[in-house]
């Protein structure tokens, strides 16, 4: 119930404080883009590393790896934000929330 329930809530009060200072603000708001193929397999294996603890988080060294690679060749990606704020001081603000799996 808890990895259910703390994202969720988690959600709705960012939402709440969010709507004070913002216009757009959406949970669960769909983005379509797109992306590079060869950034998004690059992207595809550093959420699977740091998923198996393979890696440790370096945003630093991941985001060179990402923008090191390119393939000339584009497809579409579609990413569900938790939290959409469309109108952040540096442009738009998304965030995909997540809670430890129970113990």
């Amino acid at each position: 119930m808890g990895q259910q329930l703390v994202p969720e809530l988690a959600k709705i009060i960012a939402e709440i404080i969010a709507e004070d200072q913002y216009v757009e603000v959406h949970r669960d708001y769909e983005i379509v883009g797109q992306l590079d193929t060869a950034k998004v397999e690059v992207i595809d294996n550093i959420v699977n590393e740091l998923r198996m603890g393979r890696r440790k988080p370096n945003y630093q060294k991941e985001i060179q790896e990402i923008h090191a690679t390119k393939s000339g060749r584009t497809k579409e990606v579609r990413v569900i934000a938790d939290l959409f704020i469309g109108v952040f001081k540096a442009g738009s603000l998304f965030f995909e929330i997540k809670s430890p799996p129970p113990i």
